[in-house]
């Protein structure tokens, strides 16, 4: 891919990083966020379906600060409860841990029996 399929822009102590691309046969823009914190969760990717690979790569030659925020805001939005709960089971201490993992196992369980 050449420079114009991906860019990196730095926002709000994390990094944006977007390259387009395809995935299954089907164009995409990658949306990585590369977390700069000592927080056990450091990357976090997800996928946007585009309509051609050169709409993705026209989508990223439109990205600036302002849409790479926005961008941010919508993975946090959408799925900062699962980074929540990775940084909460993979920061804890072990015991702490240990103690999370039975819970989910038992709720695991109970949701099987029904």
């Amino acid at each position: 891919m050449s420079a114009s399929d991906k860019k990196t822009i730095p926002v709000d102590g994390c990094r944006l990083n977007v390259q387009a691309g395809m995935r299954d046969g089907r164009p995409v823009v990658v949306c990585g966020l590369i977390f700069d914190s000592a927080a056990p969760l450091h990357f976090l990717q997800i996928d946007r379906p585009m309509e051609s690979l050169e709409a993705a790569i026209a989508y990223i030659d439109m990205i600036d600060d302002t849409l790479a925020r926005q961008i941010q805001q919508e993975i946090l939005a959408t799925d900062g409860h699962i980074i929540d709960a990775v940084n909460r089971v993979f920061g804890a201490s072990e015991q702490q841990a240990a103690l999370r993992i039975h819970q989910l196992d038992a709720a695991l369980k109970g949701q099987r029996l029904r």
